[in-house]
This record gives structure tokens, sequence and C-alpha cells, in this order.
């Protein structure tokens, strides 16, 4: 609420005290708004008067009181008949009804000009033989709306006497930042405070105190009421512990009380919050949300906005529960010191809780004004760095008492402290790291062990160096991996410590994704007492550094042609080269596969490819009757050269590089023409000729192509694309136009389809992993099924399937881990029923597919299972033999 020109200084005596004022008001006289007087002692005389309204600041009537003289309105006459000088004044102030000790002194408003007494206050000088005194007035009953709850400035008591000190400040009924900021101090875990405070109350108000806790892991704040183990209790009326507001309000005295408070010092514990108002909901979210920006988002600049004519009783103190300054290089540090500013004080430092202290010229004292006439105590540390990171405490130069208690001064570690290294020898690493920069730019991996070094170069004085860890994840899977910690090493060199933390990784790969794996160092700094932050003007992300790498890996010298990077101007073209068929160094599944349409133009397409050698090169080309046509091929590197991805090899003079390469190639087809082949080599000697080498592939696959005997298995697992001597090769072929042989009923192949497998346990097909048609990784089977474990249950599960030619039968396992003999053990479930497949029956989708064309829709089957699953089952999979 507004008070213009109010005064809200803390009185010395009641206003109703007339042996101290001169003057009183007799409430049982006759007044009405027009007219009210007060009586003033014989001795004394009115000099000055003022009535002006509170809400609005705007003075109703003002003037010094004179001897009469004409045409004034504020006169001091001695007798009835010398006022009628105001009498043509609309508003006018004048001595009346005259008495043996004392006279009236009346102000009279003429009909012309009401005075609206809910909001006016009145002001009125006395000049008596002991000075002058100043006396106000509001109408009883009426000015009470606009007096506000008050926390007393002094009566405290309690058992922690610097927080009563810090609650003990004059009422603003407001609360800035600043004060926040300030108003601090230190206080245990666990600690019991009790305190003891007097408020003054409107009607409906009461005083509470809040605990306001944040938990930094969760980013949640809760605001907690202290306990009262006793009702409040009214206490005699100090006029001097209350601004002299309060003495508007008709019978004040009775609504000051003693509040008792209790509460057990959490360590999550933020402030402490003194308030008297009503306590409704719509209040308590403003100071929610004040506090949500000031603790939880460090936002300064948001101010305290109450909603309501009647601001509150407020007092505020930020609780730090650990000893704590945590800040950032460069910046300032300062510690509240609750003790008397002249003091003289010397600091001392130690590197850790065991370790000596040693007197130290970085934490000096310093006096903040604040106000005309508060001086506050601090000590501060300016434009920190990492090693005056330590433990401190300052003492009284004269009584050698300790005021300032074992108090951690953290200054954060920078992204330069954090460094990653990958190596395949441990103790080579450390001969040389010294000489290693940083590396940047992702590289590729292969074979293994890998081992990653994580380096931190921290100072000497941190109270804790946990937190340090390795973060293993794929990219695209957003999946992390666990590591293991094979070796930690530390050393010391003057206040720097040096910890290098070595891991070893498990890395997966399938040529259908080359997955970009994030390997990252991380140290994030948190206090040995937990996740507090003490600091609010510490930015908490500053707590966390990190470096990483990106990295591919794949598991040989082999080359590879990665599936899904497989892009072509025809999407049938494209969906064939992906499939697993296009891939077989054994061409038999090959041979037998339905190709794609013929068409004339031109195919283009991209894809990437790994090589472990620099000198490994692609090829893609078309082939009709033999015939082979080279297409255009360019191609872009994506992974840098990086000692790491040398490959030791005897043979080479020079050292042998990982590269991934992204092809573009370009391609006239014809309707003649038969196949479409991508290539890629890797060379083994340096003596390798390249165009010797391609032709020789084309050739192998020729001649394989033109003595294959459908009709006869005897060639089975022979038609293999064998590697030219000093290389090694990949591909990817797709049929255009002509259909090599025809389909044999002794090679069509059973198949499970998966989007007919049911179960009445739902649970058995969360995460459900499709292997059937795809390689399977060991990532992926580690992703796939439910995370809830059952105790022992029957579940039937159903699946339909093509039995193949000749027919095959389908059979369901369960796999269960036997903890104690270290061995996995399989049961076979119970079939209960299986059924074949009509026309009626088929799904429709089967109907669309090629092989039941071919077979006319015979030995389709929907086979039932019962499986009794145990708590230690880890897998059940269907299949057919």
């Amino acid at each position: 609420m507004p008070h213009h020109e109010y005064s809200t200084l803390y009185p010395n005596m009641p206003n109703n005290n007339a042996d101290y004022r001169f003057i009183r008001f007799n409430a049982s006289e006759e007044h009405n708004e027009s007219f009210i007087g007060w009586m003033v002692n014989y001795r004394a005389k009115v000099i000055y008067f003022k009535a002006h309204d509170l809400q609005t600041g705007q003075v109703q009537f003002e003037c010094e009181v004179v001897r009469v003289a004409p045409r004034s309105c504020c006169v001091q006459n001695v007798n009835q008949e010398q006022s009628n000088i105001v009498n043509n004044c609309d508003q006018s102030v004048y001595n009346h009804g005259f008495a043996e000790k004392e006279y009236r002194v009346v102000y009279h408003s003429r009909q012309r000009f009401t005075p609206l007494w809910n909001s006016l206050i009145v002001n009125i000088f006395v000049q008596t033989t002991q000075g002058s005194r100043r006396f106000f007035f509001g109408w009883p009953g009426k000015i009470d709306k606009l007096v506000c709850s008050e926390i007393s400035r002094t009566g405290h008591d309690g058992s922690d006497k610097r927080l009563v000190h810090l609650l003990s400040s004059i009422e603003t009924n407001t609360i800035e930042y600043d004060m926040f900021e300030h108003n601090h101090i230190h206080v245990d875990p666990g600690t019991v405070i009790t305190l003891r405070i007097r408020s003054f109350a409107r009607p409906g108000e009461q005083t509470i105190a809040y605990l306001f806790r944040y938990d930094e892991q969760t980013r949640v704040l809760d605001r907690v009421s202290a306990e009262q183990p006793i009702e409040p209790v009214q206490v005699d009326a100090d006029v001097r512990m209350f601004t002299e507001r309060i003495q508007l309000m008709d019978n004040y005295e009775s609504r000051i009380r003693k509040h008792v408070f209790r509460f057990k010092v959490h360590a999550m514990d933020r402030a402490i919050l003194l308030l008297t108002c009503k306590h409704r909901e719509q209040d308590l979210r403003v100071i929610d949300d004040l506090m949500n920006n000031w603790i939880v988002r460090g936002n300064k600049s948001v101010q305290f906005r109450w909603m309501h004519t009647h601001s509150p009783g407020i007092r505020l103190v930020r609780l730090s529960t650990a000893r704590y300054s945590v800040v950032e290089e460069n910046e300032t540090v300062h510690i509240r010191v609750v003790s008397d500013p002249s003091t003289n004080i010397a600091c001392f430092k130690s590197k850790s809780i065991e370790g000596p202290y040693r007197l130290t010229s970085r934490l000096t004292k310093k006096v903040i004004l604040k106000g005309d006439e508060n001086k506050l105590l601090y000590v501060q540390i300016s434009s920190t760095s990492m090693f005056d990171s330590g433990l401190y405490k300052c003492e009284n130069q004269m009584t050698k008492e300790i005021v300032l208690r074992d108090h951690w001064v953290i200054v954060l570690p920078t992204r330069q402290s954090v460094s990653i290294a990958l190596t395949r020898s441990i103790q080579k690493y450390l001969e040389i790291q010294g000489s290693l920069p940083e590396e940047e730019g992702t590289i590729l991996l292969t074979g293994t062990p890998i081992t990653v070094a994580c380096v931190f170069h921290l100072p000497d004085g941190y109270d804790t160096y946990n937190e340090m860890r390795l973060i293993h994840e794929y990219v695209r899977l957003e999946l992390q991996e666990p590591v293991q910690l094979e070796k930690q090493v530390q050393s010391k060199d003057g206040s720097t410590r040096t910890i290098n933390l070595f891991y070893q990784i498990k890395t997966y790969f399938t040529d259908d994704y080359l997955d970009e794996q994030r390997l990252v160092c991380t140290f994030e700094y948190i206090p040995q007492v937990g996740l507090i932050r003490t600091d609010f003007i510490t930015n908490p992300n500053a707590r966390l550094i990190q470096a990483e790498r990106r990295v591919f890996y794949v598991p040989d010298d082999s080359p590879y042609i990665i599936g899904s990077s497989i892009q072509t101007s025809l999407p049938k073209v494209t969906k064939y080269l992906r499939s697993i068929n296009a891939k077989h160094r054994d061409l038999y599944n090959f041979l037998v596969a339905d190709p794609v349409q013929p068409f004339d133009g031109t195919l283009t397409g991209e894809f990437v490819a790994v090589h472990y050698d620099s000198i490994g090169w692609g090829s893609v080309w078309t082939s009709t009757n033999c015939a082979q046509v080279s297409c255009q091929l360019n191609y872009t590197q994506m992974t840098a050269t990086h000692p790491l991805s040398r490959i030791q090899r005897g043979g080479f003079s020079h050292p042998v590089y990982n590269r991934v390469m992204h092809y573009h190639f370009s391609c006239p087809v014809r309707k003649i023409t038969t196949l479409v082949i991508l290539n890629v080599f890797n060379r083994l000697i340096e003596s390798v000729d390249r165009p010797a080498v391609s032709g020789d592939y084309q050739r192998q696959f020729c001649e394989l192509s033109q003595r294959f005997d459908p009709k006869s298995l005897t060639l089975f697992g022979k038609l293999t694309i064998n590697d030219v001597y000093g290389t090694e090769s990949a591909h990817r072929i797709v049929p255009i136009g002509k259909k090599w042989f025809g389909i044999q009923d002794k090679i069509i192949h059973p198949a499970i389809f998966n989007e007919y497998i049911q179960s009445t346990s739902k649970e058995l097909l969360e995460n459900f992993l499709h292997t059937g048609q795809q390689s399977l990784r060991a990532v992926d089977f580690h992703r796939s099924g439910s995370q809830k474990r059952w105790m022992e249950r029957n579940a039937e599960i159903s699946v339909v399937q093509y039995l193949g030619k000749p027919n095959a039968h389908t059979a369901l396992w369960t796999f269960r881990m036997v903890e104690k003999e270290s061995k996995v053990q399989m049961e076979e479930c119970h079939k209960i029923d299986s059924r074949p497949l009509t026309q009626q029956n088929m799904p429709n989708e089967l109907k669309q597919q090629e092989r039941y064309r071919l077979t006319g829709g015979m030995d389709y089957v929907n086979v039932s299972f019962i499986c009794t699953f145990q708590p230690e089952d880890h897998i059940y999979r269907p299949g057919t033999v």
C-alpha cells in the first residue's frame, strides 16, 4: 500500500500518550465528518495542520496556524468570538470550547466540501514547553482498512542469535533480491532452531514461518510450514517495536502477539520466510513464484508484487546448509560474517579437512554499507582462479575467536581441465601422453580392445573428486552402453592434481547401419555433502565439464557397404540393394530371386562404405549377359585421418588409416541390362592392381552364374565369390529384367510372419525384436523384451508360418539363466494346436506376396504353444526346423 508522505518511523512514545504529546482525541465527544476536534493542553499551542489522503497522496488541507488575522483560515484564537474570522473558509482550523486546563482545536469543513475519512490522515504539530510534538489521527473504524500487518523490528529471541539478528530489521512490507542476497547465514543440517517472534496482525491475518526446500537434482522447490508448538499469545504492546502506522487501528494493542516456531534444518533448505497475512492460496502462489525465480532460476530481476491493498509483514533470510561458496573463475567470492564490522580479522586456508591451515592474504575483509547506517561485514576473494579452491577460516585478531569456520571455496574447473584420448595400450599412453595433442573430428575405430582415457587436471583443493565418469552412447539409438573402469592413475604437480581414468568400451556392428557413437568424459562438481547450491550467483551449469569424441566402429579390416545408406532413383532397386539377398557371397539365394522390372534410363544413387586403407576403392558396374560396363563414380571422405585408427599389419612400410567414404554413382541402364553391382575393396598388400582385381571379380560372377544347375543341390555352398589375392571385398547386387533360374520345390525356405505372432501375455511382445529378415546385433537384443519381472506363469503363443519345401515343423523354446551353474538352460514349449490356413482364413497381406503365388497357397499353418515362464527366463524364441 502507498504511504504518501506518511511517516513510517518507529516512535518512542504511543500516539495516545497525552502527557507526552500535549494533545489527545476524546472519542466520547460529538463529532461528524465536517466537524471534529482534539483537546490541547493550555501549555501548548497548535502550529501546523495537514490532512492528506493515504491512497492518492493528495493533500486535502494544509496550513500554518497563526494568530488571528484577516482572511486567515487557521488561527490561534483565544476566545469564541475571534473564531468568526474563519466563517468564509471552506476548510478551517481554530480553537473552540475553552476549559480550565485544556482547549479544543477543531477542523471544520463547510457543506460544500465533505472529507472522505476512509483514507484521510491528519498530522497536527504542537509547540510545547518541552519542544515540538507531532500527533497523528485517522478516523477510528474507518482508517483501519489501510493499516498493514507488521513483524516487529525488535523483541525477537531464539536459539540462533545470528538468525534473530537478521530477522530484527525494519518493516518495509516488501522484499528485494538485494535483501535476500545479504541476509544470509550458514546452518548445519540437522540443527533444531527455535524462534520467538512478535508481530502485529490485522483481523483475519496471522504469522507463519515457511522454509523453502530445494532439491537441485529434481529441480523441485517445496514450501514447508514450521511447527508452532504453542498457540500465539498476546503480549504487552511496546510501540517502539512497530511503526507508528499500527496505532491508526482502533485497539491495536490487542493484536500484538508472540509466536513460537520450531524446525529442524534440512540439507536442502534454502530460505526461511516470516509472513503475516491471510495466507490465501493466491497469495502464497505469489511467494512461491518469487522464490522459484530467485532460488531455482537465479533470476534476480523478478520483483515482489503483492496483489492486495494490505501488504504483508515479511522477513526473508537465505540459508546455506553447507559452508560452501561455489563460483567460476574470475568471479568475486563474498562470504557474510555475522560480527561487528569494526573487527580486525585474519584468515587461513587449508587444502583439505585433515590438512594444516596456513595464513592467506587472498581472503580479505570487506565492509558493505547498506542504507545510511547499517554496515555488514564480509570477507572476499577477488578475481578467483581454480587454485583459490580450498577450506578457509577466519578469526578475530584480538580475541582469537573464530568468526568464520571451515568454509569451502570451490572455483569450478574449465573445459580445458578435461581431455579425452583413445588407445590400445594404457602403458604406452602414460609414457607419451604429455606429447599428444587433443584430437578433433569423428574417427573410425577397428578391432578390439579399445580403451578410452579420461584425463582431468584439477586443483588440489577440492573437497571431493567423485563424479568422474565416461558416457558411451549410440547417437541414433539414444542408447547408453555400460563401461568398465580398467585403471585409475593419479599424480600431483604443485597445486594441480591429474587424474587418469581408463575405461574399456564394448562396441557392436552390423553393416545395416554405421552407428555414430559418442564418448564423453565428464566431471560434475557435487559437494561432499550432496548436490546443494550454496551460492545463488553461481551458474549451476558450470558444475559440469565435458570432453567428447565421436567415433564409428567396424570389427575388422574388411570393407563394408552400409545397407541403410543406400539410396537410388528407383525405390524398388533401393529396397533390393538393402536386402540380405543382395549382399550374400554365396549367390545361391540371389540366382533364384525375382528381378526388378527392366527399364531404360539412368540409375543414380549413393551409398556409404568403410575402408581400412587409404588405397581401398569402390566400383559400380552393370552387366548384360556377362558384358560389363563401369558406371560413373565419385566419392568424398567422411572421417579424418587419425593415428589411433592405424592397423599394424605385416608387409606395410607406411601407416594404414581407416576411412569412411561416401560414394555417388550414375549408371546407364537398358532394358537388356541384367545386373547392377556395387563393389568395395580393401588391399592387403601394396602390390595390388586395381583394374585386374575388378576384372577378376566380374569374371567370377559370370562363370558361376553360367555353370549353375538349379536341378541339383550339389553346388550348394560352392557358388561363392572369392577375393582376389591381396584384397578383401564386399558387394550389393540387384537383378534386373531376367529371372536367372526357375523356382524349384526343394529351395523354398520356411518363413515366420512377425506381424501375426500373438500371445495371451502382452508383456511378451513388448519391444519385440523381429530378426527373421535381417542380422541380429547384441545391442538390439539388449533393447528388446519386457522390463517387468515375473513370478512363474503360463502363457499361450500362436505363430503363423509357411513350412517351406521340404516341409519343416515349428518349435518354440524358452531360455533361462541358471545363476549357480553360470549356464543357460533351454526348454521346449508344448505344442497344443496346428491348423492349416486355407484361402478363406488366409490373411490378405500374405496372399499378395510372391511366395503365396509360387506355392499356390499350400503349406501355411497357424501353430499354438503353451509355455511355462520362470523369473529367470531371459528369452523366448520361435523357430522352424
